[in-house]
């Protein structure tokens, strides 16, 4: 919900009491006397509440005071907002009171005409309403109520199920995480639409046998999991007959299908009556999952629940993200635009580039602008500024021309996009960052090029647009994606070379020349020919060419 609706709704909740009374109230009453102004102001955050509340105090629409020993009231200090503690003792701590000032009357009379509180509870995501659970990991298009509205009214959600997998010596720990995960749905499952479903082997398995009992449980609990929390305190836990334990089995088993893994360590003193097998086993998994995970430590439960609480809004978006394609069983929608891919032009170690206009989607983009800027001449400029802060642009020619513009009114996936030539300062080190807008949206696109051991890598990226990002802040807003795993990135240049570096050849087609890929040649009849396969002396084509074989195949035909 938008801070200023919020804001809106607590002015409105304040000012249904009488005319200058002050409301007494905990979080929890403000939130509920939200509820019947606005079900998107009472589901906020505990955070965003108490902000609310004091940048309404700080504008003076609102009073806020809190009575000392049940008798006086103290008013709150703005003073002291930003102690530590202060905010939380004010908020959280019994009961605090507020009072509508004339000032926030007027402000919440002049606001209702455009911005009325008492809305329909599924305004906030209508396509949501009278609609039913979604869990993507079953596919279902019906599967329970997430939550209903004061009118009777459905709301959509998304359940992720987040399985909570330890061994027997940390049961206090795997309570504070389902406790953290109940934190998570209550501060954002409004606005994010996803609730996160605590699974564990103690309530969601049943009696059932003709397996090993670790392999029931995969079926019942683990293969439906979205995410993987685990946590491992003195112990590994028991052999299974596969894995050196059943919650080392659950593990390999979200690693082997590529699901979220979050790993958590005890740091905390051994107890001497530890079972020191069970540590040195645990010790060694730990040493080994060094090589490929980054985990984390906690020493106490409550410094557990503050880790998991801290990191569960940066990786909810990135499990979604990953099982968005499914949801619903809708499919992704792709979008249509054209990117830069660059490529030397009549040899390998060429000073010459061709910039090619490359099509991603599986329909036309129209109405493509275009901006092309090499960084590393852009870089250049603004080293030359920050040393002569006096001027407001950099002398004419300091490093060449640094951008282009191009536009496409339109481009097919099959046929030719078009093509510009470019002389990067250094062939075997290129840094550029392209600015794309199509019918389909607004890209960002970074294409760096480095010549590692004679060889030319590549790396490129595509992402959706700031505005996109600012508007769906749990979505990844990564389109595309390719990066040579031999690829070395390098910094931006600082200073003009001393001399062009690369060689000065002929665009055309060399007869008995062996090419080295990648490269673009002009063929007789004036037409750019991408060399893509090149026959070596035992009579064999090499026709694998890394991340150059993006310049010979169409991208985004299906969701990615």
């Amino acid at each position: 919900m938008k801070a200023r609706n919020l804001e809106l709704a607590i002015l409105t909740a304040v000012a249904r009491v009488r005319n200058d009374e002050w409301l007494p109230c905990s979080l929890g009453d403000l939130r509920n006397r939200l509820r019947e102004v606005a079900l998107d102001a009472g589901n906020a955050s505990i955070n965003s509440i108490a902000e609310a509340a004091i940048s309404l105090n700080q504008e003076g629409h609102l009073l806020l005071g809190k009575r000392e020993a049940g008798v006086r009231r103290l008013p709150f200090d703005l003073q002291k907002q930003f102690d530590e503690g202060y905010v939380s003792n004010f908020f959280g701590r019994g009961s605090f009171e507020l009072k509508l000032t004339h000032q926030g009357r007027k402000y919440l009379e002049e606001s209702e005409p455009t911005a009325p509180l008492a809305e329909p509870v599924d305004t906030k995501i209508p396509a949501r309403a009278n609609t039913q659970v979604v869990n993507p990991g079953q596919r279902s298009q019906a599967a329970a109520t997430a939550a209903k509205g004061t009118q009777g009214q459905l709301v959509k959600a998304t359940i992720l199920n987040v399985l909570i997998a330890s061994p027997s010596d940390v049961s206090t720990e795997r309570d504070v995480v389902e406790s953290a995960i109940h934190e998570w749905n209550a501060n954002h499952h409004a606005e994010t639409g996803i609730i996160l479903l605590p699974v564990r082997w103690e309530n969601h398995s049943y009696p059932k046998s003709g397996d090993r009992p670790q392999a029931i449980l995969n079926k019942q609990i683990v293969d439906s999991g979205h995410l993987l929390i685990a946590i491992f305190g003195n112990r590994l836990g028991t052999p299974t007959g596969i894995a050196p334990s059943g919650t080392i089995e659950e593990i390999e088993e979200f690693r082997k299908s590529g699901r979220y893994i979050a790993l958590y360590f005890s740091g905390a003193p051994i107890p001497r009556d530890s079972d020191r097998d069970q540590l040195h086993v645990l010790e060694q998994y730990k040493k080994q999952r060094q090589k490929d995970t980054l985990y984390s430590t906690f020493d106490t439960a409550d410094e557990l629940r503050r880790l998991v609480t801290q990191h569960l809004p940066k990786i909810v978006p990135e499990v979604y993200e990953g099982i968005r394609v499914g949801l619903a069983g809708t499919p992704r929608q792709t979008p249509s635009f054209l990117f830069v891919f660059g490529v030397p032009l009549g040899d390998n170690d060429s000073a010459e580039w061709l910039m090619m206009l490359r099509h991603y989607g599986p329909n036309p983009a129209y109405n493509c602008a275009i901006t092309f800027y090499d960084d590393d001449r852009k870089n250049i400029e603004h080293e030359w500024l920050a040393r002569h802060p006096n001027s407001p642009y950099p002398p004419p020619g300091l490093a060449g021309e640094s951008q282009t513009r191009i536009h496409v009114a339109e481009a097919s996936p099959e046929g030719p996009t078009g093509n510009f030539k470019w002389y990067p300062l250094d062939p075997n080190r290129q840094h550029y960052t392209v600015s794309i807008s199509c019918r389909d949206g607004v890209f960002e696109e970074k294409l760096e090029v480095t010549r590692v051991d004679g060889i030319l890598r590549s790396s490129i990226t595509i992402q959706r647009g700031q505005q996109w990002i600012k508007n769906n802040p749990h979505l990844s807003p990564l389109v595309f994606r390719y990066e040579d795993p031999e690829f070395v990135r390098t910094p931006l240049t600082i200073q003009m070379p001393k001399e062009r570096k690369g060689k000065v050849v002929h665009p055309g087609w060399k007869p008995l020349h062996t090419f080295e890929v990648p490269v673009a040649i002009v063929d007789p009849n004036g037409n750019v020919q991408i060399v893509s396969g090149i026959k070596l002396p035992d009579g064999s084509a090499q026709t694998d060419f890394g991340s150059w074989n993006l310049l010979t195949k169409h991208l985004g035909d299906d969701t990615q």
